[in-house]
Parts: C-alpha cells; structure tokens; sequence
C-alpha cells in the first residue's frame, strides 16, 4: 500500500501558479518551494523521487525562454542534485517552422544543464540518434559503447 500524502502540496502548487514565469528567479523559485515543501519528513517524499517540470515554454515569444530554462535547471540540480528534470521538450520551439531541429538542439542543451528526462517523441530517430550522442559528449557513456552501438545498428547516422 501506498504511502499517505498530506495534500498540502497542492496548497504549494497552486502558490506556484503566480509564477507564469517571465523571470529567470521566478522560475527557479517556483521550482525549489516546490521541493523544499516534498522533500521535507512530514510528506515523506525523497528528493530522488522528485520530478521537476521547469516549464519550458517558446522562444519565439521572447528570445530569452531558452536561456531562462537552462540557468533554472542549472539552479535546481545545485540545490537538489537527485532531484529529476523533465518537461515537455518540444514547447521550445512552438510557433516556429522546422521545430524538429530547434528540439534536437534544445535536447542536448537541456541534457548539459542537467535534464535527465523529456516529454517528447521516442520515435523520432534522429533525437533519439542527439540524445544518445551527448550522452556520450557529455560523459555517460563509458568507452562511447552505447554510441557505436547505435551506429552499428544504423540507430545514429549523420
């Protein structure tokens, strides 16, 4: 049987609402009163089990919602290291033409700043074939096997 959550964190959720983020420092606010309220004992709730959607939102409606995301990952994953980052990937690049390209950039970014899951299309191969290359550009992949592993499957191609 489950553990029995106080229902609380609504109370926190909706405190969050306020924070239709504009502002790098909101956005990151919203994100750690969020956690400070789960990760405490009364809810019971470890910091390794928290994902954090940090609200990635299009850049096309002000050219800052990129960099705004990234230094908002940057700041929670310092504060809460086994905190998870997801989010709706693709929200990046809503309202603009050829998003496939904007994403597979967006992912990697994402992924240096410290995302480690993604609301997006596993289908797609050619972000699956960036996601599993900056894993391995970013370290994660000893001895790049996943990476030519991929390549001989023909899952990577250039």
């Amino acid at each position: 049987m489950g553990k029995k959550v106080d229902p609380s964190w609504l109370k926190v959720a909706e405190r969050n609402a306020e924070y239709i983020i504009d502002d790098v420092n909101k956005q990151q606010a919203a994100g750690l009163s969020f956690i400070d309220v789960n990760a405490g004992a009364r809810i019971d709730i470890s910091t390794a089990d928290i994902y954090v959607d940090p609200l990635i939102q299009p850049i096309s409606t002000d050219s800052n919602k990129g960099t705004m995301v990234l230094d908002a990952v940057r700041a929670i994953k310092a504060e809460f290291p086994q905190v998870h980052i997801t989010g709706g990937l693709s929200n990046i690049s809503y309202g603009l033409p050829q998003r496939h390209i904007i994403n597979r950039t967006f992912v990697s970014l994402m992924m240096d700043a410290g995302m480690d899951s993604a609301i997006m299309d596993p289908l797609d191969k050619k972000i699956m074939a960036t996601i599993k290359t900056a894993d391995m550009l970013l370290g994660n992949d000893p001895f790049c096997m996943a990476y030519l592993k991929g390549v001989r499957s023909g899952s990577i191609e250039s």
